[in-house]
């Protein structure tokens, strides 16, 4: 469980600071780019719930598609155990909660 925490808090601070990292440069980028080089996009199943709205990240503010503050994704791990994991989304950090195991999706 602790590795699946940390694999997606690593990889939405990982997505969110390289799109910042790239928006400062070009305004047209979408953080979707970023999203897919994590361990996030290969390892959830339903990724397209960590498509931040970019409108809002450039004005300062992270939250994810739609204006949502919560998410539940589904991760599977390389040994192919399953989890869904909450996020919670407040100004522009990111909580991940308790992973929690589950036979399939």
């Amino acid at each position: 469980k602790a590795t699946v925490k940390q694999n997606v808090e690593m990889g939405v601070a990982s997505c969110v600071a390289n799109y910042w990292a790239a928006y400062s440069a070009n305004t047209s980028v979408k953080i979707q780019t970023y999203l897919d080089s994590t361990e996030i996009k290969k390892s959830c199943s339903d990724a397209q719930a960590l498509v931040f709205d970019s409108a809002d990240l450039a004005s300062g503010k992270t939250y994810l598609a739609d204006g949502k503050t919560t998410a539940t994704i589904q991760y599977t791990t390389t040994k192919g155990n399953k989890y869904t994991v909450e996020l919670t989304i407040s100004g522009n950090a990111v909580t991940t909660g308790e992973p929690t195991k589950v036979d399939s999706f």
